[in-house]
């Protein structure tokens, strides 16, 4: 909430709000510099805020000649917060339609059900949304978003963020098989050309760098060369 200014104006959300509490003060004898006090109690506030509504609302009054402290909200919003049952200091959207996108109230459709704080979204290739964070985030067990949908890395690979997919970790893929012979570790255990391989799950090794699923085309994959 905006803090007030006495007497003058302040635009927040779209409300347009005259202050004009006579009982508040900037400037006094007993309160510390950047308080307001309340005149008829000499209490202290950190806000105008706070002594419009504990002094205004509480004996000292807005100005007689209209109720100018007090907020008037426009269609299609409606008053959030009240001093009582005159006096609105806070205006916000309707519960049917509770988003500001900065012109109006709104709604999320279902197609896209989600607000993040300006628009709504939806989620798509198996993001779900976090009402916390207000985004869409992929699960746990595919952890990674490569921009059209949520990914596990295979072993033997790690994600990029900066590739936006996952990279062979490429930390000596070949090892000595006990008899001085250089052969591929488990993470690539498949060596051709001088290069180990590894396929990723669902996927089976078809030989010259590429792994195959049942009806689907091969793929060159992830290698780490000798």
């Amino acid at each position: 909430f905006a803090s007030f200014a006495n007497p003058d104006t302040w635009v927040a959300q779209g409300v347009t709000v005259t202050i004009n509490c006579a009982s508040c003060r900037a400037f006094s004898n007993i309160c510390s510099a950047g308080q307001w006090e309340c005149g008829p109690t000499q209490t202290c506030y950190s806000s105008e805020q706070e002594c419009a509504k504990a002094c205004c609302s509480g004996g000292g009054g807005w100005n007689t000649d209209s109720d100018s402290g007090c907020i008037s909200c426009e269609w299609p919003r409606t008053c959030v917060e009240q001093v009582n049952e005159s006096c609105c200091l806070e205006c916000g959207c309707p519960s049917d339609k509770p988003h500001w996108n900065g012109v109006t109230c709104i709604r999320c459709p279902s197609d896209k059900p989600y607000w993040n704080g300006k628009e709504c979204v939806s989620c798509k290739g198996g993001q779900t949304w976090d009402s916390s964070s207000k985004q869409c985030v992929c699960p746990s067990d595919k952890p990674y978003w490569n921009g059209k949908e949520c990914i596990s890395c295979p072993s033997g690979t790690t994600w990029d963020e900066s590739k936006k997919e996952c990279v062979s970790t490429c930390q000596d893929p070949f090892v000595d098989d006990g008899s001085g012979n250089s052969v591929c570790r488990a993470s690539h255990p498949y060596e051709y050309n001088n290069t180990c391989y590894t396929c990723p799950n669902g996927y089976v090794w078809q030989g010259k760098g590429k792994c195959e699923r049942k009806s689907y085309k091969s793929i060159v994959v992830t290698c780490c060369p000798k």
